[in-house]
């Protein structure tokens, strides 16, 4: 009896360790599933993308290159783009954004050395057009999530898509304010000369320094808080199984199965990929140096 008693006890032992392996199996699964569905659709690119803009900018001087955030959210919205048009409209002015991108990059390493008088409109007119192009962009990527997620299962992405969207718009707002102030200070010259006036242009170039550290701090501090709520949010976003999952279906429906739609893409990127290598394939040679290399 005794002998008896201890087995039914063990196998009542490996019983529980049986069922609790089986839940620990289907959690784990569950979780991987939901981490391909998230990654399948895009938001963790999205996210990633994000990055490259919560930094501090001194007039057209970007600490991370933009252009590789708007690559990013792009590549982000590949699949978003065919389930809704607010995301396809944001996908088409991340493209749009990316040469304006690489020309402030290549601004940057000219402008301030070689043609500071220069500095102050062009930082005006990059300051001015980023504003209004991460507006557009914002509303664009943010209005597509709160849409679909009031179609598609989203009740836990609801209360905070429209706080976030807020707070990255007023960052956006707020960083290329502050790149531009600074720089204004070459306003006050003025064409009139004056004792009081020169000194005046003194102090403000005194402090101009001070000014950019102390902007630049505000930026970044600002920029972390933007860059955490925007962490949480898409963190909701992607483990949001029924939201993420109803979007890969409606992909799915419209794409996947789609095969003459799919055979026209792959035509396109074939045609575009050879036209690309048929421009670099010509010679265009400055001082000796090939500018479109053959590789």
């Amino acid at each position: 009896n005794i002998s008896s008693r201890e087995e039914i006890k063990s196998f009542q032992r490996l019983q529980r360790t049986i069922k609790a392996a089986e839940r620990f199996t289907d959690k784990e699964k569950t979780n991987n599933h939901i981490k391909k569905v998230g990654m399948f659709m895009g938001f963790k690119l999205i996210f990633a993308g994000l990055i490259f803009f919560m930094n501090p900018c001194i007039n057209i001087v970007d600490i991370l290159p933009d252009f590789i955030g708007c690559i990013l959210i792009s590549a982000g919205l590949y699949r978003l783009a065919d389930t809704e048009d607010r995301f396809l409209l944001a996908r088409k002015i991340a493209d749009r954004i990316i040469p304006i991108y690489i020309l402030k990059l290549v601004l940057s390493l000219y402008i301030p050395v070689a043609w500071k008088s220069g500095l102050l409109p062009i930082t005006f007119v990059f300051a001015v057009g980023e504003i209004i192009l991460m507006i557009m962009l914002c509303t664009a990527l943010y209005g597509g999530i709160e849409y679909m997620a009031n179609l598609h299962n989203g009740e836990k992405v609801l209360p905070s898509v429209g706080t976030v969207q807020k707070i990255t718009i007023a960052f956006m707002v707020v960083k290329n304010v502050l790149a531009f102030i600074p720089e204004s200070f070459a306003l006050e010259s003025g064409d009139e000369f004056s004792l009081y006036n020169s000194a005046k242009v003194q102090r403000l170039e005194q402090a101009k320094p001070f000014v950019i550290v102390f902007f630049t701090l505000i930026v970044l501090i600002f920029g972390i808080y933007c860059l955490i709520e925007n962490y949480r949010f898409f963190r909701k976003v992607w483990r949001d199984k029924e939201f993420c999952s109803s979007l890969a279906e409606i992909y799915k429906t419209r794409v996947t199965d789609n095969q003459r739609l799919i055979n026209r893409r792959r035509f396109k990127r074939f045609f575009v990929l050879m036209t690309v290598g048929s421009v670099m394939m010509i010679d265009i040679v400055i001082d000796s140096v090939n500018f479109t290399p053959d590789i």
